[in-house]
């Protein structure tokens, strides 16, 4: 994921990012606020060998070797028992988790901590340990177990602030934490988020060129399968049609149309196309290869019994011509219908007379237009690349899985498909609902000739 795939993934899921950077950012506010103070008080003793007023200087070796050796003493359970008595109130466990003992490098000196929510009681137990430790050293050195003793230097004074918590670096790498996370959660939002989102300004989607964007309409004109009288998607029709013909490798004549499942509105995209072609004076040929659902049923939205003749499974099936087969249901326009449903079609799509029609629609026709079933169900989308220039993708934000529609798109692209971009269906710029079409609307809606009763 490069940083501008990034940045744009993170502004999409700016919410998730901003919650959750404010609830991590919070939390660990509230934890750090809520910790009690503690304070740190330290007592430093000198190892020297030799009585208090002479006390022989050892070099750094002997002094370091010894003030580790002495580290290591100072935690002895029986010098804890010995300060714990003086101290009081503690048992020998607790009070050695309140200690910390630690050579001061390149010297004679060993310190002493204690820690305690009471600065007063953390300075008190931590010279009592220290002195419990300096008699035990002193009585064990004139035995002569010890080569040296301990001997109080400084004892520990009581402290004005708090050692913990360090409020600025635990609000600093809170902060630091939440973004970390917050940034994971949209992240992971993205990745298992299965809801196709589109941006208004998005001019790629999965990788491939937005071709064009067709805004919604009525539901009655999506059923009717008849030339839609809106400005909105005419536009969007041109747009789709010059995006193809300026395609890089050149224009695409015969079109496949797919997406990556049912109710993206493909068939009626392809059927505006093909009439938004043959309006501007192209001949048209619109194969219907979506034999598990047909759905193309121009002559029953014209008021007749239905589609008459034969259908592309009856010829697939070795019945008629591939002339046949093909109707004219516009100026321009030839269609081609599917027929009767078929559960499994791909033994007709494979079939050598399927070229011979396409090849017949090209001889014949401008543009030729297969409505294809969705590239990932089955293997029927897969076997009808062959015989086209070119792939166009639907996808619908109110339907597709993105996940869906990336497996489609890979599926065409490892059998070589053309894949010339995606088309965004029921979709708009800001531009295609502005009051340029609103304003063409109401103008033309008033000089409409009002119908007789």
């Amino acid at each position: 994921m490069g940083l501008d795939e990034l940045t744009a993934t993170l502004w999409r899921r700016r919410v998730v990012l901003l919650l959750t950077f404010i609830a991590c950012a919070g939390a660990i506010a509230a934890v750090t606020f809520s910790l009690p103070p503690t304070y740190e008080a330290s007592a430093t003793l000198t190892v020297s060998a030799g009585d208090e007023e002479g006390g022989r200087v050892l070099d750094a070796s002997q002094s370091e070797q010894l003030t580790r050796t002495f580290t290591a003493l100072a935690a002895n359970p029986a010098t804890a028992d010995t300060a714990r008595e003086a101290v009081g109130g503690v048992t020998r466990t607790e009070l050695l988790d309140k200690m910390a003992f630690a050579p001061i490098e390149r010297t004679q000196l060993l310190q002493i901590t204690a820690r305690d929510e009471d600065p007063a009681r953390a300075a008190e137990i931590a010279n009592a340990y220290a002195e419990a430790f300096v008699s035990s050293s002193e009585r064990k050195f004139e035995e002569g177990s010890l080569p040296a003793a301990a001997r109080l230097t400084e004892p520990a004074v009581e402290p004005t602030d708090p050692s913990s918590p360090n409020v600025p670096l635990y609000l600093g790498f809170g902060i630091v934490l939440a973004a970390l996370l917050a940034v994971g959660a949209a992240l992971a939002r993205e990745r298992f988020d299965r809801h196709l989102r589109i941006e208004p300004d998005a001019q790629t989607l999965f990788d491939y060129p937005i071709l064009a964007r067709i805004p919604d309409v009525p539901a009655a004109w999506r059923a009717a399968q008849a030339p839609v009288e809106d400005a909105r998607l005419a536009d969007g029709m041109r747009v789709l049609r010059t995006s193809i013909e300026l395609a890089p490798g050149g224009a695409a004549r015969t079109l496949m149309v797919t997406g990556s499942a049912a109710s993206e509105g493909k068939s009626t995209l392809a059927a505006q196309l093909a009439f938004a072609a043959a309006r501007d004076g192209d001949r048209v040929t619109l194969i219907e290869c979506d034999l598990r659902r047909p759905s193309f049923d121009f002559a029953t939205a014209h008021g007749a019994d239905g589609p008459r003749g034969l259908s592309l499974v009856d010829y697939l099936s070795g019945r008629g011509s591939a002339r046949d087969v093909m109707r004219e249901e516009h100026p321009g326009l030839n269609v081609v219908y599917g027929g009767e449903p078929e559960a499994s079609p791909a033994r007709l799509l494979r079939s050598p007379r399927l070229t011979e029609l396409v090849d017949l629609a090209r001889h014949l026709s401008d543009w030729v237009i297969i409505d294809a079933p969705p590239a990932s169900i089955g293997d029927d989308a897969l076997l009808l690349t062959p015989h086209v220039d070119g792939v166009i993708f639907v996808v619908n934000p109110e339907v597709t899985d993105s996940s869906r529609a990336r497996a489609g798109l890979r599926r065409l692209e490892r059998v070589g498909a053309r894949i010339l971009g995606i088309v965004a269906n029921r979709t708009e710029t800001p531009e295609q609902s502005s009051y340029y079409y609103l304003a063409g609307r109401a103008g033309a809606a008033s000089h409409r000739t009002p119908a007789k009763r």
